[in-house]
């Protein structure tokens, strides 16, 4: 009986470094794409030249840096998930205009699809399209977080030029959002695992959590994701 206890207690410890573990590195991963902007944006500014300085300019740049450090901030509160009894998702719930979520999303990924891309000889066209007069119920900064996720991964996917296209639109009863890219795709067997925490194929340059952090962000809104992916072809997640 003791050493069954003892199995039990270290199974507990185990899952618990384990939880620990994941809770990290999708902390880690975050906030690793929210510095993108902050620094980026950061650096345009302190460049602007005092005497010829484009105050509407500063003042965009200010405050897409303040919508990246206050999705850092939702990403530290979400931490006391971990240690409540029970969470509040649905406090932090809001109505949210599509256009808006798509104009701060395509800001904050700009540094990847735009400065990144054109400096590995890449040229990628960006197009947010809304075909709803619906709002969206949900958590803002989990989702603009996942679809920042979603086109930083079509990013990478896309090696020369290429597109990516972040469509809103009504189906059925709901909301679909779709991100399209022209890149390499994927085959099956990636398919079946990519949504799976920790399964990268980008080798120590991946952390392989960013298809699962959105799709638990989907699950907690209630919603479901579809991946649709052919090799050479490009890929469209559903939301």
């Amino acid at each position: 009986m003791t050493a069954n206890r003892q199995l039990r207690e270290a199974l507990v410890h185990s899952q618990r470094l384990d939880a620990v573990g994941r809770l990290a590195g999708g902390v880690a991963h975050d906030f690793n794409n929210l510095l993108a902007p902050i620094l980026g944006f950061s650096e345009l500014l302190l460049k602007m030249p005092a005497k010829t300085r484009d105050n509407d300019k500063l003042e965009s740049f200010l405050k897409k840096i303040q919508v990246a450090a206050q999705d850092g901030a939702a990403v530290v509160s979400r931490l006391r998930e971990f240690y409540r009894a029970h969470n509040h998702d649905d406090e932090a719930y809001s109505v949210i205009n599509p256009g808006i979520l798509l104009c701060q999303v395509k800001d904050l990924t700009e540094h990847h699809w735009k400065i990144q891309a054109e400096g590995r000889g890449a040229n990628i066209r960006f197009e947010t399209v809304v075909r709803t007069k619906r709002c969206i119920r949900g958590n803002e900064s989990e989702l603009r977080q996942s679809l920042a996720n979603l086109v930083i991964n079509a990013v990478d996917a896309i090696k020369s030029d290429g597109e990516i296209i972040v469509l809103i639109e009504d189906l059925k009863d709901r909301v679909s959002i779709q991100v399209k890219d022209t890149g390499g795709g994927m085959p099956d067997n990636i398919q079946d695992k990519c949504l799976d925490a920790f399964y990268t194929t980008k080798g120590q340059l991946g952390t392989g959590l960013g298809l699962s952090i959105v799709c638990g962000i989907v699950k907690r809104h209630g919603g479901e994701i579809a991946i649709d992916s052919k090799e050479g072809e490009g890929t469209t997640i559903t939301m």
